[in-house]
Formats: C-alpha cells, sequence, structure tokens
C-alpha cells in the first residue's frame, strides 16, 4: 500500500475519533425529551350563560344572595332603587373578591374574575350578596360565568438533566470539530509534502 492511501486511511479513523462522541452524547440527549398529549393553548368561552337577577332587602330580610358556580364570573354591573346597601363578592378559592359598601345608583362597577388568561379547569363557587343598610333595597345586576377551553396537541417536556447533557454533547462536538480539522489539515500537509 502506498504511503499516499495510508495517508488516506486514517481520515475515516479521524473523523470517527473527534466526531461520534460529541454526536454519540447529543443523540443520547434527545432521549430526556418526551411528548405526550396535552393543552396546548386555553381561551375562555360560555359556560352559565347569563342570568338577570334582582335581589330585594329589607329590615325583615336583612341578606339576600345568589351563589354560581365557573371556571370565571363575569358581573356587568349593579344597579339601585336608589336605596343605599352593601354589595360583597365571594369566591370559595380566594374569599372576598369584591367589596361595595354602602353603595346606591345605577352605575356600581362590576367584576370579571379572574381575569387573566386561563390555565386550567378550576371550578369555583362564587356568593353574590346584599347586605341591608337601614332601608328596604332592591339591587338588579347580569352575570354569567365563563368555563376555560383547550385545544390539545403535542406537549413536550424534558426530564433533569437534558441541559447538561446536550451542552456536554455540544462541547464535545466543537472540540472534536477542531481536532477533526486540525488532524486533517496535518494529513493533508503530509500527501501534499511527499507528492
Amino acid at each position: 500500500m502506498s504511503k499516499h492511501r495510508q495517508s488516506i486511511a486514517f481520515i475515516p479513523l479521524i473523523l470517527l475519533i473527534t466526531l461520534v462522541p460529541g454526536f454519540s452524547v447529543l443523540l443520547y440527549s434527545e432521549t430526556f425529551i418526551h411528548s405526550g398529549i396535552g393543552p396546548v393553548s386555553w381561551w375562555w368561552t360560555y359556560g352559565h350563560y347569563g342570568e338577570n337577577v334582582t335581589l330585594v332587602v329589607s329590615n325583615s330580610i336583612p341578606a339576600a344572595s345568589v351563589t354560581t358556580s365557573g371556571e370565571q364570573l363575569v358581573i356587568t354591573g349593579f344597579r339601585t332603587n336608589g336605596s343605599t346597601v352593601s354589595i360583597v363578592v365571594l369566591c370559595e378559592t380566594e374569599r372576598v373578591i369584591l367589596n361595595h359598601s354602602l353603595v346606591a345608583g345605577e352605575e356600581i362597577g362590576g367584576i370579571i374574575y379572574p381575569d387573566a388568561p386561563p390555565s386550567g379547569n378550576v371550578n369555583r363557587d362564587f356568593n353574590i350578596t346584599v347586605l341591608w343598610e337601614g332601608e328596604s333595597a332592591s339591587v338588579n345586576f347580569l352575570y354569567y360565568t365563563n368555563m376555560a377551553m383547550h385545544a390539545d396537541g403535542a406537549v413536550y417536556w424534558t426530564s433533569p438533566g437534558y441541559e447538561e447533557t446536550r451542552d456536554f454533547g455540544y462541547s464535545l462536538l466543537l472540540g472534536g470539530s477542531i481536532v477533526c480539522i486540525l488532524a486533517l489539515f496535518v494529513v493533508f500537509r503530509r500527501i501534499r509534502e511527499r507528492y
């Protein structure tokens, strides 16, 4: 075998020794990635469509309430007949989420709770209570509940150690590439010097 062929025979060996460890570790790091079906996007949609409610309080009925359940409560606003009342909205998980003390009028602010984008199916009980404040009153409001909907798709997650293994594979591949280039440079230089 000529010396030219002997030098060329080292090229696959150089590639094998310098690049295969990095590629092997990178391939191994892929075993840390898992996938499955799960929610990939969330949005609010109608749950229980609105009800127009009137609660009446007086000295014989000092408190009146309505309870509903859902994932998001929307109350557009409250209106009283001109009498003063207190309005409390409770959520089973957060307790008091709205408290209007001694209010009267046509435009009393409502609530959207929670107002953040949905992140899961969390059904809550909401209680809207009107309290008597010395004079008979009626309170009117419209409420409805929304529910969280989601689209399912492929969800990917990694096991602990994925980033470290991947970074180690990139380091080996970078170091191996530098050694490979230097080794090939030496081999081709020898071939050129001999011929």
